[in-house]
């Protein structure tokens, strides 16, 4: 007979659904970034994001209070298609 502490149960099992949740929160990411994510996510600098934005290369969108945000999928596109293989 396995004897169970329910209190204990019960936390261990909040416990995995909390590493559960840290997990899919960590690989998420804002559908817009700011200018200065941008340059990160593609390791460039301004005058190069705006070669990129120019040439249609990359999506963004220009608001008044904002800016420019630029869409994070469309700079993983970029990478994706000038990946080396």
């Amino acid at each position: 007979m396995v004897v169970v502490n329910q209190d204990e149960l019960i936390a261990d099992i909040q416990q995995t659904i909390e590493k559960a949740f840290d997990r899919y929160n960590a690989n998420r990411h804002p559908k817009y970034v700011t200018p200065k994510a941008a340059m990160e996510t593609l390791g460039v600098r301004i005058s190069k994001l705006q070669q990129l934005r120019n040439n249609d290369e990359i999506r963004y969108s220009m608001t008044s209070s904002r800016g420019i945000m630029y869409q994070y999928d469309s700079l993983i596109e970029y990478l994706d298609r000038n990946l080396v293989e």
